[in-house]
Order: C-alpha cells, then sequence, then structure tokens
C-alpha cells in the first residue's frame, strides 16, 4: 500500500508527504525529483511534451513500490494512463488548497491562470480517493488529518 499526493502545484504535496512519511517511517518520493534534480528546467527548455514523457516513465517506475509516499507533480494526473496506474498503487489524497493561497506561495505564472486551475481541480476531485481541505490548517493538522483518515483504510496491517 502507498499514499499519493495530487493537488495543484504549492499545494504542500512534497512538504506534507515528506511529513506524513516521516510518521509512518515509509519512503518519501516525489516525481518531479525522479525526472531530475532540475525538473523546472526540463520544463521549460525542452518543453511539457518531453517533460510529461519523462512524467509517465517516472510514474511507471515506481510499479514496486511498497509502504511509500508518493508525492506527483501538479500535471501528472492530466494523463489518463497515469491516473489509472497511480489507482493501482494506493491511496490518492487531494491537498485543496485555494488557487490564491497557491499562487501567493510562488505558482509559477503559466499554472496560476484561470483555465489551467479549473481544468485540473475536477482532475484532482474525480482520482481522489481522500480530498483534505487544507485552508486554515497548519502542516502539523494536515499530516494529522492524513494520518486519522487514512488509518481506518488498513494501510497500517500487514
Amino acid at each position: 500500500m502507498n499514499l499519493i499526493f495530487c493537488g495543484l502545484s504549492k499545494s504542500g504535496k512534497t512538504t506534507i508527504g515528506k511529513r506524513v512519511a516521516e510518521r509512518l517511517q515509509w519512503t518519501f518520493i516525489d516525481t518531479d525529483q525522479l525526472i531530475g534534480e532540475n525538473s523546472r528546467e526540463i520544463y521549460y527548455n525542452q518543453g511539457e511534451l518531453f517533460f510529461r514523457a519523462l512524467e509517465k516513465k517516472s510514474i511507471a517506475s515506481l510499479h514496486n513500490c511498497q509502504q511509500c509516499v508518493i508525492a506527483t507533480g501538479g500535471g501528472s494526473l492530466l494523463d489518463p494512463d497515469n491516473q489509472k496506474f497511480l489507482k493501482t498503487l494506493g491511496i490518492s489524497i487531494y491537498l485543496k488548497v485555494d488557487p490564491n493561497v497557491a499562487k501567493a506561495r510562488g505558482m509559477s505564472p503559466h499554472l496560476a491562470t484561470e483555465e489551467t486551475v479549473q481544468k485540473r481541480i475536477p482532475i484532482y476531485e474525480n482520482s481522489a480517493d481522500l480530498t483534505i481541505e487544507t485552508e486554515g490548517l497548519s502542516e502539523e493538522e494536515i499530516v494529522e488529518q492524513v494520518v486519522w483518515r487514512v488509518t481506518p483504510l488498513g494501510i497500517f496491517s500487514k
């Protein structure tokens, strides 16, 4: 079993994912880091299509993961194959953040457009097994919500 975080850029997927992994004593994986240290530069220099192909390979490489907390890139669920594959890996958790909060945290301008945000939110909502409303919560409170909500799903059973 794994936990897979999805959501807008700057929603806290990596930050919260690392803390949840630490709490559960599981492995943390960031799919952007699997692409490379300079994944953002790859996106801008090589283009979105090239980046998405690398992203798809990176996600597919996770097929043997067990007890991993995975932070996906904000656009990774745009690919239906990625959606299906990630569903087979574990519980998908949507960190729902107000788009204005994500923008204030430094979301890239091309991702902060109303069109992009409105295209992605329904994908996250439809793909997620759980949604965590992050507004007004501290990082620790979000971690507590995740752990509290996934515990009844049996992730701790052997």
